[in-house]
């Protein structure tokens, strides 16, 4: 549950557009209500939503959307996302990450609440320009096969960046019992990416002390 966090090769289909990606807000629903943007950007407060469709339990859709920001520039955030190996350091929750980069794909097994799973994601950059950047994923094979996503960074200023999630899956390609969804879940992926905040951030606080050493010297 990475909020910033959790990845894709190329297959023609998902490459088309972004938008054919999986559908999303034009505008985030962060960004319509000021006192819960001025929250996340100036208070530190990481936002996660988990829906599930009220129909058939077996054919339901479970969308998730999360939003944070790091005070870090967006080009490290960035750099850092794509470093998955050293998901283990961040939370118990990741057991083994392995990233091959030449197919741009990320093996994960992941274990939480006595459950476990294992899968692939396959990533691919597809925006980055303006202050903005997007990474498309998707789950090619494992217990979340076809679920869909991407991640979105946008520079706030030169020191901040907001990272934001969304991610779309089946429901019963998801290993869990139906009263782990929503409120725990969330709980549990808020919890996790503000881990990962303070690590991206304290990485980004050494390599700047350590470049400004360098410099004096």
């Amino acid at each position: 549950m990475k909020l910033w966090a959790v990845c894709i090769i190329a297959f023609p289909l998902l490459w088309l557009s972004p938008s054919l990606v999986m559908s999303q807000e034009e505008l985030p629903f962060w960004r319509t209500k000021p006192r819960l943007l001025k929250k996340i950007l100036q208070q530190r407060k990481v936002v996660v939503s988990v829906d599930t469709d009220s129909g058939d339990p077996v054919s339901s859709k479970v969308r998730v959307v999360g939003v944070g920001a790091v005070h870090v520039p967006l080009a490290f955030a960035k750099e850092q996302v794509m470093l998955f190996e050293e998901l283990p350091k961040v939370s118990s929750f990741f057991k083994k990450v392995v990233h091959r980069p030449k197919k741009r794909e990320v093996y994960f097994f992941i274990k939480a609440l006595g459950y476990q799973m294992r899968f692939v994601q396959e990533y691919k950059w597809s925006q980055q320009k303006d202050g903005r950047a997007q990474m498309d994923w998707r789950v090619k094979s494992g217990q979340l096969a076809g679920m869909v996503g991407h991640y979105r960074f946008r520079k706030v200023t030169e020191k901040q960046t907001e990272i934001a999630l969304w991610a779309n899956l089946d429901r019963q390609s998801l290993p869990l019992p139906t009263f782990l969804l929503g409120f725990t879940l969330e709980v549990i992926a808020e919890k996790t990416a503000q881990k990962m905040r303070s690590f991206i951030e304290d990485k980004y606080r050494k390599s700047h002390a350590a470049r400004k050493t360098n410099v004096e010297k």
